[in-house]
């Protein structure tokens, strides 16, 4: 609910970038169904390159061990914050 609120104001560049590095710290830590959800709120607050980047090191650091339901989202979450190539690449075991 604290993260849906914070997407519903109306945020300068810099809160967003304030937004965003406080949820990145979230996601280091954070429970695997958290992390789904905390990577989708990331997206709408514009992230750069590196904070995409951040976000899936966390989703793959939970996916190996999240149950059945939550690994369905994981792995959406996973898809929105990766570049089409490494998500082409991860389907067919490739770099």
């Amino acid at each position: 609910e604290l993260v849906e609120a914070l997407l519903a104001l109306d945020r300068t560049d810099v809160e967003r970038a304030e937004a965003r590095t406080a949820l990145l710290q979230v996601l280091r830590t954070a429970n695997p169904w958290t992390v789904g959800r905390l990577a989708g709120a990331l997206l709408a607050l514009d992230p750069t390159d590196v904070e995409r980047a951040e976000a899936r090191t966390a989703l793959l650091r939970v996916l190996p061990t999240a149950n059945p339901d939550t690994a369905n989202a994981l792995v959406m979450a996973l898809r929105s914050v990766s570049p089409l190539q490494s998500w082409l690449a991860w389907l067919t075991n490739s770099d």
